[in-house]
């Protein structure tokens, strides 16, 4: 048997990954982690796993940290199932389905420094993504805080975005549920707990969808269709 060493020219280290800044270094070993922070919750390093919120995988640690990030404001209005919280930083509200766990579409913490906050902010402000207002050439990698303030810029102009979007006569909006944010500071699947609006004639909460609008207290007007719902949302049904 050959034990003689192989020929041909020595395998390279490669320094691409060590001239990445930590907090911008992608894991070697991509297994379920927290969205916000980036710790592992699986694997011999797993930390504690919280409860899902806002559709994505949480630590323990993060979920008891921003946990007095909401306040709720309205609960199954006027009959509907859904719940609309507001944050208590930033003002902006997100609907969520009873018995589920949500957070602010805008506002991060000082533990969002996860691969998918640091991913999206350095895309951002490097001027590989995002609203192009938010790019500008990075001559130095971007700090933590720069990166969290560009990732929540950015969340704070797609939820106006799909706000302005629900908007129809004689509705006033009064929430949404936006999938991606606040970590990825964009819209990321069509899943949602749903954009919601009250009737400004009866006041009837309903589930504002796309199309012709129509109250379903009210019935809909002659000639056209009632597309809002104040049946119960789907957990997979996508928001129109």
């Amino acid at each position: 048997m050959d034990f003689s060493p192989p020929t041909g020219k020595p395998r390279r280290t490669d320094k691409r990954q060590q001239n990445v800044p930590r907090e911008l270094r992608r894991p070697a070993r991509l297994l379920p982690e927290c969205v916000n922070c980036g710790d592992p919750l699986a694997g011999p390093d797993a930390v504690a796993r919280g409860p899902d919120t806002a559709w994505h995988l949480q630590c323990w640690k993060c979920y008891e940290f921003c946990a007095g990030q909401l306040e709720l404001i309205t609960d199954h209005p006027g009959g509907a199932p859904i719940m609309i919280y507001r944050c208590r930083r930033c003002g902006t509200r997100r609907s969520c389905r009873p018995g589920w766990n949500t957070r602010c579409h805008v506002c991060l913490d000082e533990r969002s420094n996860g691969p998918v906050v640091t991913d999206a902010g350095y895309a951002l402000v490097s001027g590989r993504g995002g609203d192009p207002e938010l790019r500008r050439p990075a001559l130095t990698p971007p700090t933590g805080e720069q990166i969290r303030r560009a990732v929540e810029a950015s969340s704070l102009r797609v939820l106006a975005d799909v706000l302005r979007a629900a908007q129809r006569p004689d509705w006033g909006v009064l929430a949404a549920d936006v999938h991606g944010l606040p970590w990825t500071g964009t819209r990321t699947s069509a899943v949602s707990h749903g954009t919601w609006g009250q009737h400004k004639t009866c006041g009837t909460i309903a589930r504002l969808d796309s199309g012709p609008i129509g109250c379903p207290g009210c019935g809909p007007e002659p000639g056209s269709e009632t597309t809002v719902s104040c049946t119960e949302p789907d957990a997979g049904q996508a928001d129109g």
